[in-house]
């Protein structure tokens, strides 16, 4: 497909004045979009699937949430919380003690981010517990600041160059069962990824009663939506807190009904002590949050502050947002419309050879994609080709992890545009197959290394 000059015009200021360190694998410039679509500056508009990385959950723009937005912002642009009280922030704070799992009474921090909000809690932790260590697993992306990026363990290029990192972190590997890496087989393998953790790590490389908190995503969407067997969380909770370590689970990308719960640890009916939120949260408002057992956020007065944090603007943003999950039903839209697209991308997978796994829960969903579904090896290129070609057939979406098309669209998307977007995948993937999509055509755009 031919890229329009104004597009082409775009892009070549951005890389004239942008940072060269974002990732961008199609040559699209954005303008606006609505519930499950999106469109660019040539008018061409596009089924979302990569919905700003997790983030309009409930469709883009929302008119509940932009009005929301629109009478705080009428109303003041900035005080901040770091000298004076906020009632929005406090509101909010109520609703995430009532919808996080977890009966028990919980204090809340807010940042702007998943990265920040992980840096915070990191801090906390430590300061709760005096224990310098921190454990996290392999494959995980945490976020993009030095602590956060410390306990990452995602891809190369994350970490090169940017050594040393924070110290006292141990990585673990994942549940990935469709790639063990202890090639092992589920559910013969008695959880031997578990009993790993304390026969090995915590009798060699790291002491357990000098560790303050295990950091896990419930589902790990960045290394290619890893979905751990059912048990595995109950005897990892379980595990930690035998040592008195603190469980801390990383909801910034599951969270908010993305999974078909309105966090995905209840999928295991876990209640971690420490949770942290951002993407979702706010519909795209910059926002997130720690939110822990009060006890454990027993720092004083001073110990980490942000000035833009917890703004009236996102808050009400996040207010609308979680109001609108309610009203629309959509934590149990995303449940019922997740099974059927999953179902739909299984059949696809007894047409292609190139698909090895599907895999997922609600509406974060991966399609795995492999050379050889024998050797299960990695098919990059193609994974990069094959969203290239469904983005020119009107398909917006990208691959993670190794080689895995991840998919996660606003949770009110119609069934109507799920089969379309099932067709353009089946077509992208047949003409991938037969070579209709040139190396050269993704070498001039990036991708995760």
């Amino acid at each position: 497909m031919e890229v329009d000059p104004r597009t082409l015009k775009i892009i070549e200021e951005d890389r004239r004045y942008i940072s060269g360190s974002l990732v961008r694998f199609v040559p699209m410039v954005v303008k606006r979009g609505r519930r499950e679509i999106i469109e660019d500056v040539a008018g061409r508009k596009y089924i979302d699937f990569l919905c700003g990385a997790a983030v309009t959950n409930v469709g883009h723009n929302h008119p509940k949430v932009v009005e929301a937005a629109k009478r705080a912002m009428e109303d003041l642009v900035h005080a901040g919380m770091l000298y004076l009280y906020n009632e929005s922030a406090i509101k909010l704070a109520k609703v995430l003690n009532e919808i996080t799992p977890g009966r028990f009474h919980k204090k809340v921090f807010f940042g702007l981010s998943g990265s920040d909000a992980i840096d915070c809690s990191l801090k906390m932790v430590r300061w709760h517990t005096r224990r310098p260590r921190t454990v996290s697993f392999i494959g995980s992306y945490h976020g993009m600041t030095l602590g956060s990026l410390s306990l990452s363990g995602f891809v190369p290029s994350m970490v090169r160059g940017f050594m040393p990192l924070v110290p006292g972190v141990t990585h673990i590997p994942y549940p990935f069962c469709y790639r063990c890496p202890f090639k092992q087989e589920y559910p013969r393998c008695g959880m031997y990824c578990l009993e790993f953790i304390e026969e090995h790590v915590f009798q060699t490389i790291c002491p357990p009663e000098e560790v303050a908190a295990l950091y896990f995503e419930p589902i790990q969407g960045d290394a290619g939506v890893v979905v751990p067997p059912r048990e595995y969380f109950p005897r990892l909770l379980e595990l930690c807190r035998s040592y008195g370590i603190i469980p801390v689970a990383d909801e910034v990308q599951t969270g908010f009904g993305r999974t078909g719960k309105m966090f995905a640890c209840e999928h295991w009916g876990i209640e971690p002590e420490v949770m942290v939120l951002g993407k979702a949260m706010g519909s795209g408002f910059p926002i997130s949050a720690v939110v822990a057992k009060d006890e454990i956020m027993d720092w004083t007065a001073g110990s980490h502050v942000m000035t833009c944090a917890g703004s009236t603007i996102a808050c009400e943003a996040s207010i609308a947002t979680i109001e609108v999950l309610r009203e629309e039903n959509l934590v149990e839209k995303a449940e019922k419309m997740g099974e059927y697209l999953k179902s739909q991308l299984e059949e696809l997978k007894s047409a292609h050879e190139l698909i090895g796994d599907v895999r997922g829960v609600g509406l974060l969903l991966g399609v795995d994609l492999v050379l050889d579904r024998e050797t299960k090896e990695p098919a990059r290129k193609e994974a990069h080709k094959v969203c290239y070609r469904a983005w020119e057939l009107g398909l917006l979406m990208m691959y993670y992890g190794k080689s895995t098309l991840r998919i996660a669209p606003p949770l009110s998307i119609t069934k109507e545009n799920v089969d379309r977007a099932v067709e353009i995948i089946d077509r992208a993937i047949q003409d991938v197959e037969r070579g209709k999509v040139s190396d050269e055509v993704i070498s001039k755009f990036s991708s995760w290394k």
